[in-house]
């Protein structure tokens, strides 16, 4: 249902004055172990979803703070922001992490261990609320001429999609 990107590069910028909103995991940067994987191992492992998410969570835990995130891809990110300042146009992040001062610090190291300065961005917390819904309450794209939404996550595309229709253009990242 949503075009399916591997690269920053394949995103269109067709006006002047557009605003891209990027998720930030397994989008703009990824750890090189996956949650969802180790999830659906752990399920299949404990076969009981209650006891597959507590283990899983302390494990994703350990795993991101001893990890160096990495850029999904550097190169075409940074041609995109070449592209966006051309069209004086705009990027800004919008993740499901949570906002909690310790979480920001973490998301603005990733931000550094991938070489990009998170001061230069907005970057925004959904957390608890969905993408689609997050964007409505907080986001004002009205003098936008192009808005665009890159996530990972089907239910956050669909959700954009659900709330925006074709308002926003919803691209499906792919690692």
């Amino acid at each position: 249902m949503f075009q399916e990107i591997s690269s920053f590069d394949q995103i269109p910028i067709l006006y002047p004055n557009s605003l891209i909103i990027c998720d930030i995991d397994e989008t703009f940067l990824y750890f090189p172990n996956n949650y969802n994987k180790l999830l659906e191992n752990n399920i299949n492992f404990y076969n009981n979803i209650t006891i597959a998410i507590e283990k899983t969570n302390l494990e994703w835990s350990n795993v991101i703070n001893n990890t160096v995130a990495k850029a999904t891809d550097f190169d075409g990110f940074i041609r995109l922001l070449q592209r966006l300042k051309y069209n004086q146009s705009n990027i800004c992040f919008l993740t499901a992490r949570s906002d909690h001062l310790e979480n920001i610090e973490f998301t603005k190291k990733n931000f550094s261990q991938i070489g990009i300065n998170y001061n230069a961005f907005t970057v925004m917390y959904s957390y608890t609320i969905p993408k689609g819904e997050y964007i409505k309450l907080n986001l004002n794209l009205d003098n936008y001429s192009q808005v665009i939404f890159i996530d990972d996550m089907d239910y956050n595309l669909q959700n954009v999609y659900n709330n925006f229709g074709n308002r926003i253009n919803c691209y499906k990242f792919i690692m």
